[in-house]
């Protein structure tokens, strides 16, 4: 078996795949036909996930060519945003930037760490993380007897809208305003309402807010999924009993914006080298 150096969790790998078909001999080498033949041997109930990874490989494959596509224009866009030295990259700004640079990573374990099932170019451009998009998040006014929230509404952040503040001042006394993902919007939200028995009690507002990247940074460890249990404002707990069901992609996750020096010091190398080799020009 041709193997090669690893590094991380072993000394070797596998450089090559190496499969060959007792029958006739063959050596399936693409990832269709090394499924294909894995999945002829499965067992009948484990066959169905063969060709759903399959397809994770395919949109994984895909989202890899728009990222190399697209590398020269999101490295301008972060350089114009953030400007030229990464040393200034701090503070939750500068940690989305270093968010847009490790979505652009593989995982050096998992293969399709880059895929993004179920979500289109457009999708991609406007929502993922790799493109440093800005947008605004929608928000729902659930009853309060529907949301836990430890410790009261005291431990929100102060730019947590009120009902009123989202246009919804008839419910400032019966409702708190929870935020979700636009993606999220339409039937994976409609769903989860009615499974729930919140559709004719939840209201969705018009008005758009720009949290948890706004003016004020949210507290540590903030989490916005767009489907599942809806959890917001970080260590306030809110959590909104929406089932798992309800689940499309596209979570966004904001971590304390700190990057690791080890971290931080390879995006710095791995930028400048991509800059001064496309100053010098192709190699000849």
């Amino acid at each position: 078996m041709p193997l090669g150096e690893d590094g991380y969790q072993s000394v070797y790998t596998a450089r090559l795949p190496l499969l060959v078909r007792e029958s006739d001999g063959a050596r399936p080498t693409t990832v269709e036909e090394v499924l294909a033949a894995l999945q002829a041997l499965a067992d009948p109930a484990d066959r169905e996930g063969f060709g759903a990874f399959a397809e994770e490989c395919r949109q994984t494959l895909a989202t890899m060519r728009l990222h190399t596509r697209t590398r020269d224009e999101a490295e301008d866009k972060l350089t114009v945003r953030h400007g030229a030295d990464l040393a200034g990259w701090l503070g939750l700004k500068g940690g989305l930037a270093y968010d847009t640079l490790a979505a652009r990573l593989d995982h050096p374990v998992y293969p399709t760490a880059r895929g993004r099932s179920g979500l289109t170019e457009g999708q991609l451009r406007a929502y993922a993380p790799e493109f440093r998009p800005d947008f605004a998040l929608r928000w729902l006014a659930l009853p309060r007897d529907a949301v836990t929230l430890p410790g009261g509404e005291a431990t929100l952040p102060a730019c947590w809208p009120t009902p009123a503040e989202l246009g919804l001042p008839h419910l400032d006394g019966s409702h708190l305003a929870l935020p979700f993902h636009p993606l999220t919007l339409g039937d994976p939200l409609d769903g989860a309402l009615r499974d729930t028995g919140l559709a004719g009690d939840a209201l969705l507002s018009v008005l758009c807010r720009r949290y948890p990247a706004g003016p004020s940074p949210p507290q540590p460890g903030t989490y916005l999924p767009p489907a599942g249990r809806r959890r917001a404002a970080g260590r306030a707990g809110v959590v909104g009993r929406l089932p798992q069901s309800a689940a499309p992609a596209g979570a966004r996750r904001l971590l304390r914006p700190r990057p690791g020096a080890g971290t931080a010091s390879a995006e710095r190398a791995g930028l400048r080298r991509r800059r001064r080799d496309a100053r010098a020009g192709p190699l000849p």
